[in-house]
């Protein structure tokens, strides 16, 4: 959404090309110096809350974005949200791979790596041309896409800390089973 939405979103706001490039370059700098602890944060914590977090905080900071005029409130937003991302996508790639066995873990691992870069392109293709509509209508709408992600999430993926390397976690219908069991 980001890539088609955030440039006429600060041009709306009087910034030029400069602070809107400067601006793509600051939303990465979080997630370049923090990939690595996001990433032993999924090896280590609850990824079901891990990956809910995210995405509510993802979502939280797009509903505000209509509501932002002033550039360091929104780069600020922008950084929080570049926080819950670098949180958000290891820990829902581990559960992937965790829940995957072996010998079709890399096909699960493009799977969502198809899910999620066609979601992108999908989102900027309609949430963009929402943007001509109503300025706000993008980020309200892709905030509600975040929000029932998170509630799928909260509700199927593991709640538990990962377990050994050795031992891959359950799917959700797994779990399911064994629960109706």
């Amino acid at each position: 959404m980001y890539d088609v939405v955030w440039p006429q979103y600060l041009a709306a706001r009087g910034y030029g090309t400069l602070i809107i490039g400067l601006s793509v370059s600051l939303f990465a700098l979080p997630i370049l110096l923090l990939a690595r602890a996001g990433g032993r944060l999924a090896d280590r914590a609850d990824r079901r809350k891990l990956v809910t977090a995210g995405l509510v905080i993802v979502a939280a900071c797009a509903a505000t974005y209509p509501f932002l005029q002033i550039l360091a409130v929104i780069l600020a937003v922008g950084t929080i949200e570049a926080v819950a991302t670098v949180i958000l996508e290891p820990s829902l790639f581990a559960v992937i791979g965790d829940s995957t066995p072996d010998a079709v873990r890399g096909r699960a691992m493009g799977i969502g790596g198809l899910y999620q870069f066609g979601g992108m392109a999908f989102g900027a293709a309609v949430l963009g041309s929402l943007y001509g509509v109503n300025t706000g209508l993008p980020f309200w709408c892709g905030c509600a896409v975040l929000l029932a992600g998170a509630l799928v999430c909260a509700a199927w993926l593991p709640g538990r800390p990962p377990m050994s390397s050795h031992q891959p976690q359950p799917t959700a219908f797994q779990i399911l089973e064994r629960e109706q069991a």
